[in-house]
């Protein structure tokens, strides 16, 4: 397990040099001798946990720091620490967050001990946050727009008020709602999302609710359903506005009530949870058009977040691109080229954070080497003539026609790509995912030269 980057905020130096001459087989410590250099420091530099002193050398006590942390940086683990041990200063330290308090008396050697016992739980919890972020990634941006978010993200993580995110299709809105969730204070508890858009809705209720033995044909024993998993946490019900107006009136229901029924069960049960909702439709239209009620409407919008598509926040494009890069484990590639980054930069991204992931990730199966040069985008393989004669192909039998239709997406396909790699048989076999033999056949079949 590696080592935690640990950060030491304390004004009296001698304690400082004492003590990271003393843990550092522990952490990797960073020293800063007030609370402004703390702050510079995590803006900096990746952090762990930080080592906070109450006194220090300034008008903010250590719990004026605590506070201002725990606003700015909810996950990040704090233990305070003060000359002096004091009960009630102890009590109101950990009522705003810190994880531990601890005095420096009656040596540092305790003190060390002390932290050192910390940190073996704060290092679990940074191993499953790492196992976190591999699964769901971190929120990655650099524009005004998304800091905005960023900021009201963190004044309403700690209500309990319904959020609804709308925005295009492959903006983030799942990610924005589990970062809710996660620096919410019911983040140790479950984070269940639903689709309302994949689902019909009679088994969008049996997923929501649940259902007891028997309810219907098939239910062989009694299950339970996405809401009551979610019980103390949070459910995300995702594409809400795909909802059909029956089932809208039951989630009403159960918002207003905190109660809800299994499919085929007489008894209503409690359930205690945050509902954050997403949607990339507009629900004003869907309420003028009568698909979409508007009590529900208001119940949802309590907090409303605008998550604005791609095109609209470009300083975000390239350290998307640049982590997503970064994390494709079988590619060599992991610079973005000068003309990389100007095709990024231009194109409108229509399908938003999705659709730039996977051009990376496209990207890097036609590039070779430590840089990625060329990007491949969704139309990048496509032929070049800008329209077909479609009309031919519809006066031909349909084997016919299907069997041209697939020939010359063929030969334009292995053109492009032969062009791409320079002629290299053996470069353009592996990108495509075929043997050497298969692909001389083809070629041989479709007419191109593999001189």
């Amino acid at each position: 397990m590696r080592k935690l980057n640990a950060l030491l905020i304390d004004d009296d130096p001698q304690f400082c040099k004492t003590f990271k001459l003393l843990s550092k087989h522990l952490f990797d410590l960073t020293l800063a001798h007030s609370s402004k250099d703390g702050f510079s420091a995590l803006k900096r530099e990746t952090t762990d946990v930080v080592l906070l002193d109450y006194k220090l050398n300034e008008e903010k006590t250590g719990l004026d720091v605590l506070k201002e942390i725990r606003a700015t940086y909810p996950d990040l683990p704090v233990i305070m620490i003060t000359e002096h041990g004091e009960i009630d200063l102890a009590v109101e330290a950990m009522r705003l967050g810190a994880v531990d308090f601890t005095t420096k008396s009656p040596n540092i050697q305790s003190i060390r001990l002390r932290i050192e016992h910390q940190l073996k739980q704060i290092n679990w919890k940074v191993l499953c946050q790492s196992k976190d972020d591999q699964l769901y990634g971190p929120l990655i941006f650099k524009s005004r727009a998304m800091e905005e978010i960023i900021s009201m993200l963190n004044q309403i993580a700690g209500t309990e008020f319904p959020v609804l995110i709308q925005g295009e299709t492959g903006t983030g809105k799942g990610m924005l709602a589990r970062e809710i969730h996660r620096r919410s204070p019911r983040k140790d508890n479950p984070f269940v999302a639903i689709n309302c858009s994949n689902l019909p809705p009679n088994l969008f209720e049996s997923e929501l609710f649940g259902y007891v033995k028997g309810a219907f044909t098939g239910a062989v024993q009694s299950k339970k359903g996405k809401l009551e998993l979610a019980d103390g946490g949070t459910i995300f019900l995702d594409e809400i506005g795909a909802l059909n107006i029956e089932s809208q009136a039951k989630i009403l229901t159960t918002i207003e009530d905190k109660f809800f029924m299994r499919l085929g069960a007489e008894q209503q049960r409690s359930v205690d949870v945050r509902v954050i909702s997403a949607t990339n439709l507009s629900l004003e239209e869907a309420i003028q058009n009568k698909t979409f009620r508007e009590d529900l409407y208001y119940r949802l919008n309590v907090v409303p977040l605008k998550l604005p598509p791609l095109r609209e926040r470009r300083d975000d494009i390239i350290p998307l691109a640049e982590y997503f890069l970064a994390n494709i484990s079988t590619s060599d590639c992991k610079q973005l080229s000068e003309t990389a980054r100007q095709t990024l930069l231009k194109y409108d991204w229509k399908g938003n954070v999705r659709e730039l992931k996977s051009a990376i990730q496209r990207s890097t199966l036609f590039n070779s080497g430590d840089v990625l040069d060329k990007i491949f985008l969704d139309n990048s393989l496509a032929s070049s003539k800008p329209d077909r004669d479609w009309e031919q192909l519809y006066t031909m039998p349909y084997e016919s026609a299907k069997h041209k239709l697939i020939a010359d997406f063929q030969k334009s396909y292995f053109e492009r790509l032969l062009r791409e790699l320079s002629g290299n048989i053996s470069a353009a076999a592996n990108a495509a995912g075929i043997n050497r033999a298969t692909l001389h056949r083809l070629l041989n079949e479709l007419g191109l030269r593999t001189e």
